[in-house]
């Protein structure tokens, strides 16, 4: 259950006496804001952040929890609006359900829908303010991660050199197909089998854009 003292007023940047379409507007732009996709380099906290806007918009953007919030505000968080009932404005807020209904379906696969969930004030927000791929991205970090998948960028290629290449050492051109020829600098005394390291000169990550190796398997003939 979410925390009895938060101010979601403070969240949203609105005021106390703001209108309902006001705290549309801001949880609508504080939502692209903190879109995973402008935030690739700190998801972490764009997800808490999203999770937190969300949370509070889904109180303020209902007429009644929003008044049975204020009650707790005016009471200092003291005691229930109802004669010392527990929270209830939150009840049934679920972020990866919301998800799920908005249509980012999640790493385990789309979830079945929260009966005591209230997506209809979520809906003219995200279909009018964000693209299909908007949505998706909003997947890759809010919903159950996917399982991870190892990316290779290293290259493997061969060589083959000449007996006295191999015994003396020295340079040798090496043509890979769609790429510029490459110089390789062969070891005095290297052996047929050995597999030379070239740094950086491998495929990029798509993740990070770093760089794998070459890797050049030799062969003596």
């Amino acid at each position: 259950m979410p925390s009895q003292n938060k101010d979601y007023y403070k969240t949203l940047g609105v005021q106390e006496n703001s209108s309902i379409e006001e705290i549309k507007t801001a949880y609508r732009k504080l939502a692209k804001k903190y879109h995973p996709d402008m935030n690739p380099n700190d998801r972490k906290t764009a997800e808490a952040k999203f999770k937190e806007i969300s949370e509070a918009y889904y109180v303020l953007g209902d007429k009644k929890r929003r008044e049975e919030y204020d009650l707790f505000r005016k009471g200092g968080f003291a005691r229930g609006a109802r004669g010392g009932q527990s929270y209830t404005y939150t009840q049934g807020f679920d972020i990866e359900d919301l998800l799920s209904h908005l249509g980012f379906a999640t790493g385990a696969g789309r979830r079945s829908s929260s009966a005591g969930m209230d997506y209809e004030m979520f809906d003219d927000i995200f279909g009018d303010s964000f693209s299909g791929g908007e949505r998706r991205g909003f997947n890759r970090v809010y919903s159950t991660p996917p399982r991870t998948q190892k990316v290779s960028t290293d290259v493997n290629a061969g060589i083959a050199i000449p007996q006295a290449l191999a015994v003396s050492g020295g340079k040798i051109e090496l043509s890979i197909p769609g790429r510029k020829p490459i110089t390789v600098m062969v070891p005095k005394g290297i052996t047929s089998g050995t597999k030379l390291r070239l740094s950086g000169l491998g495929e990029s990550c798509p993740c990070c854009s770093k760089k794998g190796d070459l890797l050049v398997k030799v062969t003596v003939g």
